[in-house]
């Protein structure tokens, strides 16, 4: 039985970089880095090719506080009485 390492040859024409990129930004900007930016550049020597990708997080946006509109305690004590009939 022969080994193989790796997977099969990838045409770079076939590979979506553009997508890739935008998904890099909007991963950063769920994780709360709004201004992040990202840039590929591809070296083609011959006919291998090897795609680096860069990506600028910026400052990542931060909540100090969070107020709720309810801040009475009625929504708490409505779940402290249905909690008796609750698994």
């Amino acid at each position: 039985m022969e080994v193989q390492d790796g997977s099969a040859p990838v045409h770079l024409a076939d590979v979506p970089l553009k997508d890739i990129n935008a998904a890099f930004e909007n991963r950063m900007h769920n994780h709360g880095y709004f201004a992040a930016r990202s840039r590929y550049e591809v070296q083609a020597k011959g006919r291998k090719a090897q795609v680096t990708f860069f990506v600028h997080a910026g400052t990542p946006h931060r909540l100090r506080t969070i107020t709720y509109a309810d801040q009475s305690d009625t929504i708490n004590a409505r779940i402290a009485a249905t909690a008796s009939r609750s698994l």
